[in-house]
């Protein structure tokens, strides 16, 4: 084909590209004043959080990472590209996102033929769930150009684009882990194939983008973790004798947390553990359930399938059936939903010509099928599947088209699959998820962030009691109450969230806050050790905890207090400040010098640590030091520092 005629061929497709853009900004345009756009929350907040941190200091956290970290970091280039902008961070991310129903409609043209990709590229563009999510600060979108590179380019020949295939599946896996499954499954294609220097090099590129991270983890983490370390928790969310196939509900928790799930499996082993230790001995109960109750594990494997083959979108972090019918743009009629693409699909599965991209679509679809029901099945882990289902869909519905020419009886047969396979996808058996719950949640969480009191409350007003949202709305209604001083009404519903929830420790600690204002010190104090028993990691339950106990006049629990603060983090200035006053109150001067010299290291500014310094030398006998610490401070020991609210 000569340069002109190949040129015009490819303007379709870039013409699907710019489609996509426009599609996906009126889209994002259209959402920019609701609360959740303007204040992410959950996963969406952790990731801004993360890439907040990579664009003000260009680093990455001094741990290992729990989930893949590529998907901050591209996000933190586009928050600092646009200068913070929340809209013009969508503008780059919707950049990047339209490159999946590109990529789609050059599989489908590779599959099927032109007409065929061009069908595929525009059900992309105007499928709702990959719009509703491409609007969302989630790794999903971003990783499925990465998987969609990968699969167009595993199936050419030549050494220069299986480099290309390696390195996109790298990239694919510092984004969502589990598409590491994707190379043994191809290796072994290529070995079987005799194409032994290929298969090496495909391992090789995608190992290129993975090196540096899991030298990250081991060298700045200390950790031996390749890409991340959730894989064994979330195989236990899975797999357990209570899962569903579809919740992320951790058993014994209404609401889980890395850190409560992190310090429980401490408990049950005794020991301290690190990340990696805690993802095993999370997968290790997980394959406990599996081999104990193998026909369990089959009936709940077989709901996850249904789950995934159904219609319904099921939600997880944010429901974007919730969504969808709030935003006329998502509930337009013309919209591709997969109720209908999967049904052509099954009709295009059948009439596809097998091609080595035609295999490499299927394998791809199979493995990344199995990564994802060996886990749980939402509408964001159903999503990279989407892509290919839309290539077949327009392979099926090319299919139906070209039947209709062919007479009655030709016409017959797709149609006749259509009509089952309808019917089969949009049964959902297994049913919807009626509770609107975790939306009403997300939504009031997101105005309280915003400041917007009025919508916060009516959302958390919102959240049903059976929902395992319940305890925190109601530790958020106190948050805001404890704000306004009203400290009664605040303990009343934190007492309900952590009779919810026991482990709930931010509850606890917030109702330590409550019970500290209302002067009732014995309760204060008990609430306040319970959350630092539950996460003894945070330096200020503990510190909390000793300056209640310091009010209530037991000064040698309030050292008890402030030393396992600082053992929990050894710069927490109060702890040392308030743990040196208290030694002196109790005689011990000598005692409390070392610790009073740190603090006036740490923050010399600090006129209060000079004073309680002073005293300390006066009490050892060093007088001309005392004196000339007096003269350096201006005002006496500390104030009294309420505990924070969480």
């Amino acid at each position: 084909m000569s340069r002109p005629r190949a040129t015009r061929a490819l303007l379709p497709f870039a013409a699907i590209y710019l489609a996509s853009f426009f599609v996906q900004m009126v889209y994002v345009y259209s959402i920019r004043g609701e609360p959740t756009f303007r204040a992410p929350v959950v996963d969406g907040a952790v990731y801004l959080a993360e890439a907040e941190a990579f664009r003000q200091s260009g680093t990455l956290p001094p741990a290992p990472f729990r989930q893949g970290p590529l998907y901050p970091v591209l996000l933190g280039v586009w928050r600092w590209a646009a200068g913070g902008n929340d809209l013009a961070t969508h503008v780059f991310q919707a950049l990047f996102t339209s490159l999946t129903p590109l990529f789609a409609a050059l599989l489908a043209r590779r599959v099927f033929g032109p007409t065929e990709g061009l069908v595929a590229g525009l059900l992309a563009v105007f499928y709702w769930p990959l719009l509703y999510f491409n609007g969302e600060l989630l790794v999903e979108p971003v990783f499925l150009p990465f998987l969609l590179a990968f699969l167009l380019f595993v199936s050419s020949r030549g050494d220069g684009r299986i480099v290309l295939a390696g390195l996109a599946l790298g990239l694919a896996s510092i984004a969502r882990p589990n598409a590491l499954l994707l190379l043994p499954a191809f290796a072994a294609i290529e070995i079987a194939g005799r194409r032994f220097r290929r298969a090496l090099i495909l391992a090789a590129a995608c190992a290129l983008p993975i090196i540096p991270v899991a030298a990250h983890n081991f060298f700045v983490g200390r950790d031996a973790v390749l890409v991340s370390t959730s894989a064994g928790i979330n195989f236990y969310i899975g797999n357990n004798a209570i899962s569903t196939g579809r919740d992320s509900t951790f058993p014994g928790m209404v609401q889980w947390t890395f850190e409560k799930v992190h310090r429980l499996a401490e408990i049950e082993t005794g020991r301290r553990m690190r990340p990696s230790e805690v993802s095993g001995h999370y997968g290790n109960k997980g394959l406990t359930f599996v081999r104990s109750d193998p026909a369990g594990f089959l009936a709940l494997t077989g709901r996850k399938t249904v789950h995934l083959f159904s219609s319904y979108e099921i939600p997880n972090v944010e429901d974007p059936n919730f969504y969808r019918k709030r935003s006329p743009f998502l509930s337009f009629p013309l919209l591709v939903s997969f109720g209908v693409a999967a049904p052509l699909a099954v009709v295009g599965l059948l009439r596809r010509k097998r091609s080595e991209a035609d295999t490499s679509l299927l394998v791809g679809a199979g493995v990344y099928f199995l990564s994802t029901v060996l886990f749980f099945v939402n509408a964001r882990y159903r999503l990279p599947i989407v892509p290919i289902v839309l290539v077949y869909a327009a392979g099926g519905l090319a299919s139906i088209a070209r039947s209709r020419g062919r007479g009655p009886l030709k016409l017959f047969r797709p149609i006749l699959v259509l009509a089952i396979a309808l019917a089969l996808v949009n049964w959902n058996p297994l049913g919807r998820i009626d509770d609107e719950s975790q939306a009403h949640f997300n939504e009031a969480w997101a105005a309280q962030k915003v400041g917007d009191r009025e919508a916060a409350e009516k959302g958390y007003g919102r959240v049903g009691p059976e929902s395992s949202w319940y305890a925190p709305s109601l530790n958020n209604r106190a948050a805001i109450l404890l704000g306004d001083r009203a400290w009664e009404e605040a303990a009343a519903l934190l007492e309900k969230a952590v009779a919810i929830d026991s482990t709930y420790y931010e509850a606890w600690s917030n109702l330590g806050r409550a019970r500290y204002e209302t002067g009732d010190l014995g309760r204060a104090a008990g609430a306040f050790a319970r959350a630092a028993r539950l996460w003894p990691d945070d330096p200020s339950y503990w510190t909390n905890l000793g300056l209640t106990l310091k009010k209530a006049g037991d000064l040698e629990g309030a050292v008890r207090a402030f030393r396992s603060a600082l053992r929990a983090d050894d710069a927490f200035a109060l702890a040392r400040l308030h743990l040196g006053e208290v030694l002196l109150a109790l005689g011990r001067p000598a005692e409390a010098l070392p610790e009073l010299e740190r603090a006036v290291r740490d923050e010399p500014e600090k006129e209060a640590a000079r004073r309680l310094l002073a005293a300390a030398e006066s009490g050892v006998g060093r007088s001309d030091e005392a004196a000339r610490a007096r003269s350096e401070a201006e005002r006496p020991a500390p104030d009294e520092e309420a505990p924070r609210i969480r």
